[in-house]
């Protein structure tokens, strides 16, 4: 393939993002559920929405079978439709009503009215509570895993002091020469520090 313009590559790219959401619109059902999340990179906020529908012709993998596995946590049929992807440009406003006018404009763009959100799935900040508790709102179900973040965060604040303190020793012993001596009395490959994880602010990656 040889080169193109800027503007043609624009052209092409455009037809394809149009390609793909008529797709999705026409794959999205009438009832769905709404997944949201945000994500700060590069010092820039993105915004993602995604539409999880339960599509009954997909085929998932083999359950998991034992002893130690719930199987009624399985959903071989949930789908996530990327509906929005989308860079704040007001960093400024990250209000929850701006929130809100970002979930409706993207509705419209499907051509879905509110009534077809059965609930919405996020963090669980004031922002995205607002979107539960103003009139004629979609049901808010709280993130599990933000949830348990939160708990844990508040059941290890006595221990800030003992946790800052391994925090300080894990990180130290991921330098080189360090980690080189403790293969000789530690199964740990390696260790890494991954600040801001639950349970505390580090983590060992461990051999395997």
């Amino acid at each position: 393939m040889g080169s193109i313009s800027a503007k043609t590559l624009a052209a092409y790219v455009t037809k394809l993002h149009e390609h793909v959401q008529g797709r999705v619109r026409a794959e999205l059902p009438d009832k769905f559920a709404l997944v949201m999340d945000g994500r700060t990179s590069a010092r820039r906020h993105c915004v993602a929405i995604f539409a999880v529908v339960d599509d009954t012709s997909v085929s998932g993998p083999t359950p998991v079978t034992g002893e130690d596995y719930f199987d009624d946590l399985d959903c071989l049929s949930r789908r996530f439709l990327l509906l929005a992807f989308l860079l704040v440009d007001e960093e400024e406003d990250l209000s929850a009503q701006s929130l809100f006018d970002l979930i409706a404009d993207t509705l419209s763009v499907y051509e879905r009215p509110w009534d077809a959100v059965l609930w919405v799935t996020g963090d669980n900040c004031s922002v995205n509570q607002y979107i539960g508790r103003r009139e004629g709102a979609i049901p808010f179900i709280g993130c599990a895993s933000h949830r348990f973040n939160l708990v844990m965060k508040d059941m290890l604040a006595p221990e800030e002091t003992v946790l800052s303190q391994v925090h300080s020793l894990m990180k130290a012993l991921s330098k080189l020469k360090y980690r080189a001596k403790k293969k000789r009395i530690s199964a740990l490959s390696r260790g890494t520090i991954r600040a801001g994880q639950v349970p505390m602010k580090w983590s060992i990656v461990t051999a395997g």
